[in-house]
């Protein structure tokens, strides 16, 4: 509009200002005529820096209202807009971030959206569920079945003759109070005389194949070794 008037409806200026601080480094009431409400009814000048940009930005406005640059009179449907627009920074981390934040958006105002996400959740966690390996680290508790959801391999462990073998010596530890260091400098002698049980000697010292059914007994024997009389009532 540098040669027109720019005053039809469908045309106008367009001022560009790349760092917008310089429209906001002084706010004023235009109301108050260089005094602002201070509480209780009382008022306080403004103090109006040598380098306001206010004037500025008043000759900005006034020059987009004109209708034309010799005039001094605006247009009577002359309108101001302010916009400020944000561009993407072309950025890994920036494109990231707007991804996550629309998906993120997109998901919690979609019903279907959000119906999709907690089914993929669900299948997910039934996964990890159904997929789950029992910690190796499992001998302070004497759970000899893994019971993993629907898993085919529920009754694994009564092949694995090794791992029932430290939930013996665990159980042998525990119920005679000692340290980890204690129980391995203990001798076979006496290793024997606290279990008293042949069969459990047998199977902590005998290092052979056993078959389920075996196994299944030995883990009968496991699980009512060292209970007391109102234990086994109970």
């Amino acid at each position: 509009c540098e040669d027109r008037l720019c005053i039809d409806a469908d045309s106008g200026r367009v001022h560009f200002v790349a760092d917008g601080s310089i429209l906001i480094n002084s706010l004023y009431d235009p109301e108050s005529l260089g005094f602002f409400a201070a509480g209780d009814g009382s008022t306080q000048s403004i103090s109006i820096p040598d380098t306001d940009n206010r004037k500025w930005a008043l000759d900005i406005i006034a020059e987009a209202l004109l209708v034309n640059p010799n005039s001094t009179e605006a247009s009577s449907n002359a309108i101001v807009i302010f916009d400020e627009s944000r561009h993407q920074q072309p950025t890994l981390f920036g494109d990231t971030y707007n991804l996550l934040y629309y998906l993120l958006i997109y998901f919690t105002n979609d019903w279907m959206a959000m119906l999709l996400l907690f089914l993929t959740l669900f299948i997910v966690l039934e996964a990890v569920l159904i997929r789950k390996e029992d910690p190796e680290d499992w001998r302070h508790v004497f759970r000899i079945i893994y019971y993993g959801f629907g898993d085919a391999r529920r009754y694994e462990y009564y092949q694995r003759p090794e791992k029932i073998r430290q939930v013996l010596l665990s159980r042998v530890r525990n119920l005679n109070t000692l340290s980890r260091e204690e129980f391995d400098a203990l001798p076979a002698v006496e290793l024997q005389r606290m279990i008293d049980d042949p069969i459990l000697v047998n199977f902590i010292f005998e290092d052979r194949r056993y078959k389920a059914d075996e196994l299944v007994g030995i883990i009968k024997r496991i699980k009512e070794w060292g209970r007391t009389d109102s234990e086994a009532e109970a």
